[in-house]
């Protein structure tokens, strides 16, 4: 292991800096993102929900999987971490952990993530442990899949100069949106959603009066909460 410096830097990469670990012979499933043009690996179904809601959160323009490798201090002394996530969101990164909620109440993983938290706040970036009950019920909801479907379909031109000519105008409905291009349909609209060419609150189910919103107008509730990690109880009052 490498000696413990506090003054070393945070080199984001695009590719994993870990081996991805397998589960029953398998990784738990990859994700193909069309934000980021590749395949992000997940090795957990807590995982995978926060690639889908990074994938249609407007805010969210970057995201990478097991990015870093962090050297931390702990009460044992130096530890290494590897960050499940990176996200560049509202044009700051933040590094998330995955966790269910019975592993997280595991004093030993509470303790080695408030140790991570506290590395990455030192050196200026934000850490969240987000918990995959949280996560997942708005991840596989209908509303969601409807939109995920509709990735693999293409966005006519014609529909990006609607938005184009409507510029700061919204919010619309969808149907108002129809009108003003009647050449295109409500799966139209759905697929300009999940490529961010409209935005919606896609936590609600979509019909034809949804608000949608030409990028930049709409302002939502993040889908992604965002928890610091707790402070382990037993740990000495001089640890920051």
């Amino acid at each position: 292991m490498s000696k413990y410096d506090p003054t070393a830097p945070i080199t984001i990469s695009p590719e994993p800096v870990r081996k991805v670990i397998k589960r029953s012979g398998r990784a738990d499933s990859s994700f193909f993102s069309r934000k980021m043009k590749k395949w992000i690996p997940a090795e957990s179904a807590g995982e995978r929900a926060f690639i889908r809601l990074a994938e249609l959160d407007p805010s969210i323009t970057e995201i990478y999987a097991q990015p870093i490798k962090l050297l931390h201090r702990s009460r044992h002394g130096a530890q290494v971490a590897y960050p499940d996530f990176a996200i560049m969101i509202d044009g700051e990164w933040e590094f998330h952990e995955v966790k269910d909620a019975n592993d997280y109440a595991d004093p030993f993983t509470k303790e080695k993530l408030f140790w991570v938290g506290t590395e990455l706040r030192s050196k200026g970036y934000a850490y969240s442990v987000t918990l995959s009950e949280c996560i997942k019920p708005l991840a596989f909801s209908e509303p969601v899949e409807d939109l995920l479907r509709r990735l693999a379909t293409e966005v006519p031109a014609a529909a990006r100069m609607t938005v184009l000519r409507l510029g700061q105008q919204g919010p619309l409905t969808v149907r108002s949106f129809l009108k003003e291009a009647p050449s295109l349909k409500f799966y139209h609209v759905e697929a300009m959603i999940a490529h961010g060419d409209l935005w919606a609150d896609v936590r609600i189910p979509l019909h034809l009066d949804s608000a949608v919103y030409p990028p930049g107008c709409g302002r939502f509730e993040r889908l992604i909460p965002f928890t610091p990690p707790v402070r382990p109880i037993d740990l000495p009052r001089w640890v920051a």
